[in-house]
């Protein structure tokens, strides 16, 4: 059995994403939870110099919805693991050029969360 949770257009960076991703790819459920929970109260940093605390507030809120989703089936949250993990770039919100100045471009990130025994 699997339990998954996926969110789309977040307003974070695809490259902060992917990184944490990496690192908790493979974990123990809990275990990768209680390391998001700790990097977001800037406890541990994740490669010992940055937090990420936007990208990491987001990825925690999804692995939360993932193991609610696990909960709602029945499945034993203990010996669940991150299964798939997955951050994609979404679409850009383009703001129009006013007068001389160039427009903006902003970033957009969809994630995935599959846990699984």
């Amino acid at each position: 059995m699997i339990a998954s949770a996926y969110i789309k257009n977040l307003r974070i960076s695809t490259k902060h994403a992917t990184y944490i991703s990496k690192i908790i790819r493979g974990k123990n459920a809990l275990k990768a939870k209680k390391f998001l929970e700790l990097v977001a109260k800037q406890k541990l940093t994740l490669d010992g110099k940055k937090y990420y605390l936007k990208a990491t507030k987001a990825i925690l809120k999804v692995l939360e919805s993932a193991l609610a989703n696990a909960r709602q089936k029945g499945l034993d949250e203990n010996k669940l693991k991150i299964k798939i993990i997955e951050a994609h770039k979404g679409f850009k919100l383009r703001t129009p050029k006013r007068w001389k100045f160039r427009g903006r471009e902003k970033k957009n990130t969809h994630i995935k969360i599959v846990l699984s025994y």
